[in-house]
C-alpha cells in the first residue's frame, strides 16, 4: 500500500497546453513591467525573480529588443 501513491503519481501525464519557452516568459515579464503604474516587487514574485534580475532583463530588453530575452543568464 505504501507504493500506492508512488505508482499513482507515475502514471499521471503532464498536459502541455500553457508551456512557455524562457524567452516567451521573459518577453511577458518585461512587456508587463513596462505597462504604466506596474508594481515590480509583485511582479518579481509572480515569476518567482529577484527585483535585482528582472531590471537586469528589463535594461537588456530596452537596449537590444526581443532578441535579449534569449536564454543568455
Amino acid at each position: 500500500m505504501g507504493n500506492s501513491l508512488k505508482t499513482e503519481i507515475s502514471h499521471k501525464k503532464a498536459m502541455p497546453f500553457n508551456v512557455k519557452t524562457v524567452m516567451e516568459q521573459r518577453l511577458e515579464l518585461v512587456m508587463q513591467a513596462e505597462q504604466q503604474d506596474v508594481n515590480i516587487s509583485e511582479l518579481c514574485r509572480r515569476y518567482g525573480i529577484s527585483r535585482r534580475v528582472c531590471y537586469k532583463w528589463l535594461n537588456r530588453y530596452r537596449e537590444i529588443g526581443r532578441a535579449s530575452c534569449r536564454e543568455i543568464g
